[in-house]
């Protein structure tokens, strides 16, 4: 495991960029959204991709993404897509050339946050279920698979600064293994 790589995985909306800026300003790092490396690598965005190639081709473009930054040098905090997890090969990799931090939120707050802040071309329907539906089915599914990836579980409703100062001491002290 590499502490200088740092992958954050969870759902849509529990603040895997938000928390992966603040980490990088703390650390140094440089700081990737995978999300957005998929939007520019895709040339549109990730709605329009699944809408005219399915989700299949975004889940291949997205772990083309997360192999290359696996493989990057230097100290990186990554946010990945909410989905990378779903992939075998993704979570192996990640654990394996990095450290991978679980953003832990409840289905309301998801919820609460998607509805806040409705991003339909960046955050496609994946089931065609309301806001809350969604999240509570795809967090049942998926959170197993989130924190069999992780090395750290960290509380995403605790304010990002705390969290962001917590996590970087945490970092650091496992760096000096």
């Amino acid at each position: 495991m590499h502490a200088e790589r740092v992958f954050l995985i969870g759902p849509r909306a529990s603040g895997k960029s938000s928390l992966g800026r603040l980490l990088a300003a703390r650390t140094g790092a440089e700081f990737v959204d995978a999300d957005i490396w998929a939007v520019e690598r895709a040339g549109c965005e990730i709605a329009e991709l699944v809408e005219r190639e399915g989700w299949p081709a975004f889940r291949a473009l997205e772990s083309n993404i997360l192999d290359e930054l696996a493989s990057r040098p230097g100290p990186l905090i990554a946010a990945t897509g909410g989905g990378v997890v779903l992939n075998p090969a993704n979570r192996k990799r990640m654990r394996e050339d990095g450290m991978v931090v679980y953003i832990e939120v409840s289905a309301q707050t998801l919820a609460d946050r998607l509805t806040a802040d409705l991003l339909p071309g960046q955050r496609p329907s994946l089931t065609g279920l309301s806001p809350v539906e969604e999240v509570a089915k795809v967090l049942a599914e998926r959170e197993p698979l989130y924190k069999e990836t992780a090395h750290i579980v960290v509380d995403g409703e605790a304010p990002l600064d705390l969290l962001a100062n917590e996590l970087a001491a945490r970092l650091g002290a496992a760096s000096q293994i």
